[in-house]
């Protein structure tokens, strides 16, 4: 206890130092000892959120950007039989199989719709359904 402090403390660091202030002992009550506990820690520091400000803003805009792209010209176009139907583990998203393509529908055109229909499905580049139509057979032979 050179330095005025009990030897327990002498390793605590300048962060977290714990200051122990003690009465001596009495033969009376060896357990009447007064401790204070006085904590001195660092200023609360501010996080700087302009990072994540920054993350989120670019986030946002790539979305935006990329939801108008997606709906700009040109389109992709696909003919052929519904192969199945599909929902994603949420159950948000609904898709189809149109001739071996994935393309994202809304809930109730997955509902009306009956696998093994001849459709021609016109498509964005996010594989967004933009119209769907159904194909009938002509005339048939003669």
């Amino acid at each position: 206890m050179a330095s005025g402090r009990p030897d327990f403390l002498q390793g605590v660091g300048e962060t977290a130092e714990l200051e122990i202030k003690y009465n001596k002992f009495s033969a009376d009550s060896p357990s009447s000892a007064v401790f204070e506990k006085n904590t001195k820690c660092q200023p609360y520091e501010e996080k700087d959120f302009t990072p994540a400000l920054v993350n989120w803003v670019f986030k946002s805009l790539r979305f935006w950007v990329w939801t108008l792209v997606d709906a700009i010209p040109p389109y992709h176009s696909v003919e052929g039989l519904l192969e199945t139907k599909e929902t994603d583990a949420t159950g948000r998203k609904h898709y189809i199989w149109v001739a071996s393509v994935k393309i994202e529908v809304d809930k109730s055109t997955s509902e009306t719709l009956i696998v093994g229909e001849n459709l021609r499905v016109r498509y964005t580049r996010g594989n967004r359904a933009i119209n769907i139509d159904r194909l009938m057979p002509g005339r048939g032979p003669g």
